[in-house]
């Protein structure tokens, strides 16, 4: 699945590409969905390459009510129910759905709700997703937000609730290590096997300060000032 904003025949090209190689290596069929936001519809949905005929299945964020959906998981969350995958992914996309307001006041709104989540575990994935579409396709105001919001007291009252849980004793660095990693990997993708190690072994104290960085960071070579 692709998340994309804006309409290009050239990426539909460049999926063509990923997806013929992928086809190569591991001999298996692809299916590629691209989800548009509320502002597209109507895209290019295939490529003509001669004996190759591509095409895309497009999803389109306008035809979801993202005003509807934020009440059905406000009320979800404020009758403790637990949320499911499909209600993450529902949270994460909210931002990019039709709505009343603007995507910056939908993003904030999503941000907003997702702190209320109980659950820590649930709240911190939630909250990762959201970062992570909010990098790519939030505004400044939207960023500057989620940074406020996603403060190291709250990451760091996640992580000690979680390392009690995992029996991890209070004290040690490994609960908040693998979940730096995870945030990372969250923003980045993936980040390098000898930062892991790093990482890995980085004070408490370091840990905090990279927690709160991750949200400026525009690279991954920038953990390099750390170790």
């Amino acid at each position: 699945m692709i998340v994309l904003d804006y309409n290009k025949v050239e990426d539909i090209k460049r999926f063509l590409y990923y997806d013929a190689s992928i086809f190569y290596r591991e001999n298996k069929k692809v299916r590629t969905i691209v989800v548009y936001s509320s502002d597209i519809e109507n895209v290019e949905e295939c490529v003509d390459a001669g004996t190759i005929k591509y095409r895309i299945e497009p999803f389109y964020m306008i035809n979801i009510d993202g005003d509807e959906k934020l009440e059905y998981l406000k009320n979800k969350i404020q009758n403790k129910e637990k949320l499911t995958k499909e209600d993450m992914m529902v949270m994460t996309f909210l931002p990019l759905m039709r709505g009343r307001e603007s995507r910056s006041e939908r993003a904030i709104k999503s941000i907003e709700l997702a702190q209320s989540i109980e659950d820590n575990g649930i709240k911190l994935e939630c909250i990762s997703m959201l970062y992570a579409l909010l990098d790519k396709f939030g505004d400044k105001v939207t960023k500057k937000k989620l940074k406020e919001m996603i403060t190291m007291t709250e990451i760091g009252k996640m992580i000690r609730e979680e390392a009690i849980e995992e029996g991890i004793e209070k004290g040690k660095t490994k609960g908040k290590s693998e979940l730096i990693i995870k945030l990372l990997i969250k923003k980045f993708n993936k980040i390098p096997k000898n930062y892991t190690d790093k990482i890995n072994n980085l004070s408490n104290e370091t840990l905090d300060i990279i927690a709160t960085d991750i949200f400026d960071m525009d690279k991954i070579d920038e953990l390099e000032k750390y170790f």
